[in-house]
């Protein structure tokens, strides 16, 4: 404004300047020395219109400039008096509270109150008619409904296979339990990245020995028939509603969405992700602002950033997300894991075996796109990554190799290892035979069982 301001107060030098100035980079050059302008003054003078010189728009030019001064002055008042700066800052805030402010929608309860309200909850639940029930989902993309009781008399009869030697699979191994109640909904998401809902009730009870039903017979006709159409199911509890969801395509895509938006819907279910031919919706979990996200890659690196509006910010379901970390030519994904309270390590296994339960603290903290951080020492050459799955205490994991066999290992027993130790190898497969799946199974607790992760070569 002052550079054009002293144009307009110099006019028949500036065109006088301009008239004998053989190019814009002279004329630009010739105005700071006569005028002792700065280049960006300079700029705005040669880039000025005609229309400014007329009486109208000069006026308009004086009064925002002065009114840009005052700006200023008052601005270097308040920082050089830090009573002032207080007493600006508190009505500042005080225009807020009045414009954005609403009641406080958190309960603050005692022990004595919130069993009150569980009691209360349970009356309604029983008044209503719903049913506690226990969701299983399994390898091969089968859900099976038990009630509570028949599946506590379920579970006492089976033997937990802590053996990690590798056995033939006998029977489809389950890959996910939830409690829920039968007015709850169950969001699936295919690897085109649509989603679709149906309630509890629609998952037929099943029978003692029932293997279930394949969960894609559930869905609308257009969800492709195979089981590995699906890439995530859950149970949409009450306290999943104000978290989001985060999505992750094979190729690194990623995106952040709230998770409310994916409930109740039609027949022909969301797109929650828009993927480009070659790519494919690979990894989903769920998260809220302050988490940090892990993503790992074949190669052994990790990438550790945390979840806020910088990073990851909330986007529309056309949005296709911006890129999470840099793959190499050869490198694939094979994690996503959103670290919480609860999550203390990472779980790593590679393709041989080899395998460890890495601390999430020895992980830097950078932003998102960047290429992350070698976390996994190869003991051969030809072995690779093939799974990040979150290490929950008092869980376990069953391993799945490309010759349909199979060992289950407790979480708690492998070794804790930094990023530059040698991993233990967990599992022996044979020559030839390669580790594709690990499943991650945790147990219900107190009737509420906490998301698994499944993650696939």
């Amino acid at each position: 404004l002052e550079g054009l301001l002293t144009a307009l107060g110099n006019l028949d030098a500036i065109i006088d300047i301009l008239r004998h100035a053989p190019d814009g980079t002279t004329a630009k050059q010739r105005f700071q020395q006569q005028f002792n302008l700065s280049e960006r003054q300079s700029d705005a003078i040669l880039a000025m219109p005609l229309r400014k010189l007329t009486g109208m728009e000069r006026q308009g030019l004086e009064e925002e400039f002065r009114e840009f001064t005052q700006r200023r002055d008052e601005l270097q008042r308040l920082l050089s008096d830090r009573k002032e700066l207080l007493k600006a800052m508190k009505k500042e805030l005080r225009g807020l509270r009045k414009k954005f402010g609403d009641p406080r929608r958190t309960r603050i309860q005692t022990e004595a109150e919130r069993a009150e309200e569980f009691q209360q909850v349970e009356e309604i639940i029983a008044e209503t008619g719903e049913e506690a029930v226990v969701i299983e989902f399994t390898q091969k993309g089968y859900v099976r409904r038990y009630g509570q009781r028949a599946y506590q008399r379920r579970q006492a009869r089976l033997e937990v296979d802590a053996n990690p030697q590798l056995h033939e699979v006998e029977d489809d191994p389950t890959s996910q339990v939830e409690a829920a109640l039968t007015s709850q909904e169950i969001l699936t998401l295919t690897r085109d990245g649509r989603a679709f809902t149906l309630t509890v009730d629609e998952v037929p009870a099943n029978s003692r020995q029932g293997k279930g039903v394949p969960l894609v017979n559930l869905l609308p006709d257009s969800v492709p028939p195979e089981a590995e159409a699906i890439v995530a199911q859950m149970v949409l509890r009450e306290d999943y509603l104000d978290r989001d969801l985060i999505l992750v395509s094979q190729k690194g895509k990623i995106k952040r969405i709230p998770l409310q938006e994916f409930t109740h819907l039609t027949g022909r279910g969301l797109t929650a992700m828009k993927v480009k031919e070659g790519d494919e919706l690979a990894y989903v979990a769920i998260a809220q602002e302050g988490d940090d996200m892990v993503l790992g890659t074949s190669g052994g690196r990790l990438l550790r950033f945390p979840i806020d509006d910088d990073n990851l910010p909330i986007m529309g379901r056309a949005a296709l997300g911006p890129q999470g970390i840099r793959l190499g030519k050869q490198e694939t994904l094979v994690g996503c894991v959103a670290v919480e309270s609860g999550y203390d390590c990472v779980l790593m296994l590679s393709a041989a075996g080899y395998g460890k339960r890495l601390p999430v603290e020895t992980l830097r903290v950078t932003r998102r796109g960047d290429i992350g951080t070698q976390s996994f020492q190869f003991s051969l050459k030809t072995d690779r990554l093939v799974a990040v799955i979150p290490a929950t205490s008092h869980s376990s994991i069953t391993v799945l190799t490309s010759a349909d066999r199979a060992a289950t290992l407790p979480i708690d027993s492998i070794p804790r290892q930094g990023r530059t130790g040698e991993c233990d190898r967990l599992v022996k497969p044979k020559q030839g035979e390669t580790i594709t799946q690990v499943i991650r199974l945790c147990p219900l607790d107190n009737g509420e069982a906490v998301k698994p992760s499944t993650e696939e070569e």
